[in-house]
């Protein structure tokens, strides 16, 4: 940071154009102030501003008393105002909606993952009742997988943020489970279902993809049986 400099100045020269002025008295007057430039940066929505008058010349803000000013006509550009000044009236006019902070992109509405998001592939043997048991709960909008290494596709088209659904053994669990997240075909997040677990939830982030596959490989002891794996009220918002 530059060393603080202070600089003597004629108050209208400094002032005009300048945010935090002191309305004037009718006619004009004149003083000789003291102010301090000490490197004052200005960010907008996380954007540094490069403040500059009518001519494109650089100004710098600076402090007086305490009170720090900065270019009005800069600021106002920043916030896609027009800004004018009337020299007969001696008035700054700032005209139009000011910018607000960037909003999220918009997204798709929120709802029933298998209702809002269309299905690109899926394997044989993958259902998709309209309810099923899990653990001792009943669940809904579900998908299940009969068989290890299934999978089904979804086509998010880049509009949701979050995908929630949950996961867990149908009836007794015979075999551990792994569920796979793949964004756009890159491996994601594993949830490993073990005995005796409770059913899981998962919530992860989806944001920006636009194909979506969830993939389930089971570890299964056939001597005894093999178990199907359900996710529930799957949603995405």
């Amino acid at each position: 940071m530059k060393t603080t400099i202070f600089k003597r100045l004629v108050a209208l020269a400094a002032c005009t154009g300048m945010v935090g002025v002191t309305a004037l008295a009718a006619g004009t007057v004149y003083k000789t102030i003291t102010v301090k430039y000490d490197d004052i940066q200005i960010v907008l929505n996380g954007e540094k501003i490069e403040p500059k008058d009518a001519d494109g010349q650089t100004v710098e803000p600076f402090i007086y008393e305490g009170t720090t000013y900065l270019p009005v006509r800069a600021i106002g550009e920043a916030l896609n105002l027009e800004v004018a000044w009337d020299e007969a009236s001696k008035t700054v006019t700032l005209d139009g909606d000011s910018v607000q902070p960037d909003e999220p992109e918009s997204t798709g509405e929120p709802g029933w993952l298998l209702d809002v998001c269309p299905v690109v592939s899926v394997a044989d043997g993958v259902m998709m009742p309209t309810s099923f048991q899990m653990g001792n709960a009943t669940y809904e909008h579900g998908i299940v997988f009969t068989r290890s290494g299934q999978w089904i596709k979804l086509d998010l088209g880049g509009k949701y943020k979050t995908l929630m659904l949950d996961f867990g053994p149908i009836g007794i669990p015979y075999s551990e489970a792994n569920l796979t997240i793949v964004r756009d075909g890159t491996y994601g997040e594993e949830f490993l279902y073990h005995f005796d677990d409770p059913v899981k939830h998962v919530e992860v982030s989806v944001e920006g993809v636009d194909e979506l596959m969830l993939q389930l490989f089971k570890y299964a002891d056939l001597r005894w049986g093999d178990t199907q794996y359900g996710l529930g009220n799957c949603k995405v918002s």
